[in-house]
């Protein structure tokens, strides 16, 4: 992916860190209890998913029981796939799922949605003190006609982004298709929503 072989900060999977972070953040683990409290609030999250998609399901199930093992419950809530956008436009939610757009949309199509309101992603980040400093880096490399400046601004947005830890990286996504072994040529283009029918053939018996 262009601009994005950038030198972030990698945060380890590190269950004691975790559970030492949250203490000194004053979410503290009584005796008996299972989820840490502060100022007797239970220290709860909401992860939403697209209700069909699998895929999410099984990831967001596995991320429950890591959350559980330090003491806070998230809570995971399936829902109809327009429920699930409205809830992105609306900002009611303290976790959810990003994808990108992939080949050749990105990074710039991606970046593109962080300052629109109706993205997840712009809710995801509003909280942020710097967040119109985000916006301006994105829309001053998005109109640059300066190669070595769009690159300075990419590696400076990237490590802001993970220096804010506003995302938890997980999994690349693969584009599957199932056909016949009589039909020959298949294969993709760079973006996933192009399919190159006219490289397809079936071949003679």
């Amino acid at each position: 992916m262009p601009y994005s072989d950038v030198d972030v900060k990698v945060y380890d999977y590190d269950v004691a860190k975790a559970r030492q972070l949250l203490d000194f953040a004053g979410w503290k683990l009584t005796a008996g209890k299972a989820i840490r409290e502060k100022q007797g609030k239970p220290l709860s999250l909401l992860l939403s998913y697209n209700i069909n998609n699998a895929g999410e399901k099984e990831i967001a199930e596995l991320l429950q029981a890591d959350f559980k093992e330090i003491g806070v419950e998230l809570r995971i809530l399936g829902e109809e796939k327009q429920a699930y956008l409205d809830r992105q436009k609306s900002g009611d939610f303290d976790l959810q799922y990003s994808l990108s757009w992939g080949k050749p949309y990105d990074p710039a199509s991606y970046i593109s949605s962080f300052r629109v309101p109706t993205h997840a992603d712009y809710q995801a980040q509003k909280g942020l003190r710097n967040k119109p400093e985000i916006n301006l880096i994105i829309g001053e490399l998005l109109i640059t006609p300066d190669e070595t400046l769009r690159k300075k601004l990419y590696v400076n947005l990237w490590k802001t982004l993970a220096e804010q830890a506003v995302y938890i990286p997980l999994t690349y996504a693969r584009t599957k298709a199932v056909f016949s072994n009589e039909l020959k040529g298949v294969g993709f283009n760079q973006s996933q929503y192009e399919i190159p029918f006219e490289r397809m053939y079936f071949s003679s018996k």
